[in-house]
């Protein structure tokens, strides 16, 4: 080999390595950026969660009003059709809401733990408002809240608390 080809395969064995080396940082920032912008995501997500204990129960669906004056209390009646409604329009209440699960129970005057239904409204305890768990979710951040409940058959008030869980879905 003569001097001048030695000098060019340095040249390009020098520019080869170099342009590993960038690809080797472009690479480790990505996944710095990839974790910084999950966690981000995490901490919006748990920040909706603890937004939506507070808001939930003044949903409209199942906020109680009695002669068109609302009240700060949850409607079974209103709570049992929500629960069914949210089974038959999956969509819009995935859209909605998302991965969670959301369930209500009865903790004052009584408390039972089977779950309402349409058929068993009146001798139930834990209604499952909404549901939509993944197959894969890496975690399951749980907020209680506490509720009034009315009792549109016997006209009165119970206490109880309203479970949002949510998941956090698998990456693939």
């Amino acid at each position: 080999m003569k001097k001048g080809q030695l000098a060019v395969n340095e040249t390009i064995l020098i520019v080869f390595i170099f342009i590993l080396i960038i690809l080797g940082g472009l690479l480790v920032f990505y996944k710095f950026s990839m974790a910084s912008i999950e966690a981000d995501h995490i901490d919006n997500e748990i920040t909706r969660l603890h937004s939506m204990q507070a808001t939930f129960p003044e949903t409209p669906e199942i906020k109680c009003s009695i002669g068109g004056m609302s009240q700060s209390s949850i409607d079974l009646y209103k709570a049992t059709v929500f629960s069914r409604l949210t089974k038959l329009d999956k969509d819009y209440y995935f859209w909605r809401l998302g991965f969670k699960e959301i369930t209500m129970e009865v903790i004052y005057p009584f408390k039972n733990a089977v779950e309402c239904n349409i058929a068993n409204m009146n001798n139930c305890g834990t209604w499952v408002l909404y549901s939509h768990i993944p197959e894969d979710y890496v975690a399951a951040p749980k907020v209680q809240t506490p509720v009034s409940i009315y009792f549109p058959e016997t006209d009165t008030y119970g206490i109880g608390l309203v479970n949002i869980t949510q998941y956090f879905v698998v990456e693939l």
